[in-house]
């Protein structure tokens, strides 16, 4: 058995997977947070990807690869695709839940204290029942977390635990109409907005401030304390 992680919730489609407690995460921008994965249990997570199945645990994110593609074979504009590399960590944890090697969570939530969480190292957090966001956090030392699905009233019970993902000035503005904080990606031509901060990771906030910060020394990106925003760079 795997104790390097726990199934926290599960149904016909979806699995819930948190990973990192016995051994630290080395993703270098988020820090030593324990990473939740939300994957499609069907299908490896590349090939639900292409086929377009990543849409159980993505919804309708813009930057799903499978979108993405449809749109530029089109000619629409579209935004870049998901950077989460699927055939790497992502499928990793995807093989050892198909093995059997993760055990299910027992709701204890003794393991978390003093813990950083990161909600949707893959997939949307607002597949997970609100009730086990709140329990977790709450015994955690702080989270992140972000949703593109911000826009659907059934996902509002999210706003104090994720950002809402925007992918222009105009959503970000109908974002925070909708009480939600936001994290916005910039395009090249783009700047900050009255009251966005330049994401303290970013090569950005290095040369303005002379310094960046992983997620886990930043932890804004809560849905509670300001909006964020980051450039993208081709």
């Amino acid at each position: 058995m795997n104790r390097n992680g726990t199934i926290l919730w599960q149904d016909r489609n979806t699995v819930v997977i948190l990973t990192g407690l016995k051994r630290p995460s080395r993703n270098k921008a988020t820090g030593a947070m324990l990473q939740v994965f939300i994957l499609y249990k069907h299908k490896h997570p590349v090939l639900a990807a292409r086929g377009g199945l990543d849409k159980h645990v993505c919804g309708n994110c813009p930057r799903r690869p499978y979108l993405v593609k449809l749109k530029k074979d089109r000619g629409l504009d579209t935004p870049r695709k998901c950077y989460v590399e699927l055939a790497k960590s992502v499928g990793a944890v995807w093989d050892c839940f198909k093995r059997g090697s993760y055990p299910v969570w027992d709701r204890d939530t003794t393991p978390f204290e003093g813990k950083l969480i990161r909600w949707g190292a893959y997939g949307g957090p607002e597949k997970i029942p609100v009730g086990i966001v709140r329990e977790i956090s709450a015994a955690s030392a702080g989270w992140t977390g972000y949703t593109h699905q911000w826009e659907n009233p059934a996902v509002d019970k999210y706003r104090e635990f994720f950002m809402a993902s925007t992918e222009s000035e105009a959503e970000h503005r109908k974002a925070k109409g909708l009480g939600w904080m936001s994290f916005r990606a910039l395009r090249e031509h783009e700047r900050l907005v009255r009251g966005e901060e330049m994401c303290m990771k970013s090569k950005e906030h290095e040369e303005a401030c002379g310094f960046t910060l992983d997620c886990s020394s930043c932890l804004k990106c809560n849905g509670r304390s300001g909006d964020v925003g980051i450039k993208e760079h081709n």
